[in-house]
């Protein structure tokens, strides 16, 4: 075991049980000792029965507490809990999750679906209760933890399924070239597929220190930021397909300056590991897609508006807003924090609406604007949220909101809330 992530651990630990004790001041509350070891196996700890290592005291303190084994972590998550810890945000696109709300109990605990670990050339990849290697065995860790009953032949898909995530983080790959960071320069309506509208490497090739061999041009290993760096407002319109690892957008609050990116029907942002949008960033979603195994990170003054798919899931902290000419649709969870708002526009009987596949976990504000020439009439119900299941609710005192002098009912159920005019 090294020392550093016992050094981390004691960082984790002091800043894990201020913050508990700042929560329940007059209250009794526990201490939390949180320990991360490097390179520690299931075998290596006495406690599972199949331990190649005495570890008495260890195995003492799972005797008079709890083992959990359902939240698989990583050295990634170290850096983005620590910046939560501290109130600020790690770099868009990070590996690694935050798990401060579960060290402190506040906020919601975002989940990683998949780990990856490379060493020595091979890599293996752990999703659920499977894990698989590079040589293609899949192993079922909750039943098999020792790893000697190999499942790929009755797990196919699995297992092909699993590899392709693999693969898409580059794992197994020979060269050793990090992550690219590039920043945009571009300007009012520059184009964003081009050039000389990104920043280039901080070495050239051939630089001793150079580590970033990737195209000049937006691809699947940039970490993006699309700051706007000007004095005036700033839109680009992507004309293709864009693939890249995350991206941020974020305005220039210093001058007060929005920078928005249009993704037109047909057209598909793909920000693998998160997209962000920042304070004054904003995305327009004309009928298009964003493409995201996690998730659309919308902080404070950032927004997304528009119509189109998003193929992860939303955390909202700062403006969704739905024309009425089209639903928006969220392949997996949508979560509204309680400075987040929803808006909606009724523009017909049948408006846009938000269309969730999974859950739908409510707070924050409900704003509604009716669309001109639109008339709404006594009785007339609106179906704005759909969603396999639906927790929470908006703020509105009584479940009520006005709009033009007009006064609406909100309604909730278990799948649907709906507006009816009264």
């Amino acid at each position: 075991m090294r020392h550093f992530p016992i050094i981390v651990a004691s960082v984790f630990s002091l800043i894990a049980t201020l913050s508990a004790q700042e929560a329940g001041k007059g209250s009794e509350v526990p201490n939390i000792v949180l320990i991360y070891a490097d390179d520690l196996g299931y075998k290596d700890v006495g406690y599972q029965s199949e331990a190649n290592y005495k570890t008495p005291h260890l195995d003492k303190l799972t005797q008079q507490g709890m083992v959990f084994t359902t939240m698989p972590t990583d050295v990634t998550e170290i850096m983005p809990t620590l910046a939560e810890l501290a109130g600020t945000l790690a770099p868009v696109g990070t590996d690694g999750v935050s798990i401060a709300p579960t060290i402190s109990g506040k906020g919601t605990q975002r989940q990683r679906e998949f780990l990856i670990h490379e060493a020595g050339g091979k890599w293996t990849i752990i999703r659920g209760e499977m894990k698989l290697h590079n040589t293609g065995k899949l192993y079922n860790l909750k039943d098999d933890p020792s790893e000697t009953n190999d499942i790929s032949d009755k797990n196919k898909d699995l297992a092909s399924e699993m590899k392709a995530l693999a693969e898409g983080e580059f794992a197994g790959e020979n060269n050793l070239m990090a992550n690219s960071f590039r920043s945009w320069v571009g300007k009012n309506g520059s184009a964003f597929e081009a050039e000389d509208s990104w920043s280039k490497p901080a070495y050239p090739q051939g630089h001793e220190l150079a580590n970033d061999y990737s195209p000049n041009t937006p691809n699947a290993r940039w970490n993006t930021v699309m700051k706007n760096a000007t004095d005036q407002y700033s839109s680009t319109t992507l004309k293709e397909n864009i693939k890249l690892l995350a991206l941020e957008v974020t305005g220039n609050t210093a001058s007060n300056n929005s920078q928005r990116l249009v993704v037109p029907a047909g057209i598909t942002l793909t920000g693998r590991n998160e997209i962000r949008l920042g304070s004054q960033g904003v995305i327009a979603l004309d009928g298009g897609t964003l493409d995201t195994l996690r998730w659309v990170d919308i902080r404070s003054d950032g927004s997304l508006l528009g119509g189109g798919q998003v193929t992860g899931g939303i955390y909202n902290s700062g403006k969704l807003l739905i024309n009425g000419k089209r639903s928006l649709s969220v392949k997996k969870n949508f979560h509204q924090f309680e400075n987040g708002a929803l808006c909606i526009e009724l523009a017909s009987k049948n408006t846009g609406s938000l269309k969730v596949a999974g859950e739908a976990h409510l707070n924050g504000a409900l704003e509604l604007s009716i669309a001109s020439g639109f008339k709404v009439k006594e009785g007339d119900s609106f179906t704005i949220i759909q969603a396999e299941k639906i927790t929470g609710k908006f703020d509105q005192k009584n479940d009520l909101i006005t709009v033009d002098g007009q006064l609406f009912q909100i309604t909730y159920t278990t799948k649907t809330v709906a507006l009816l005019k009264l």
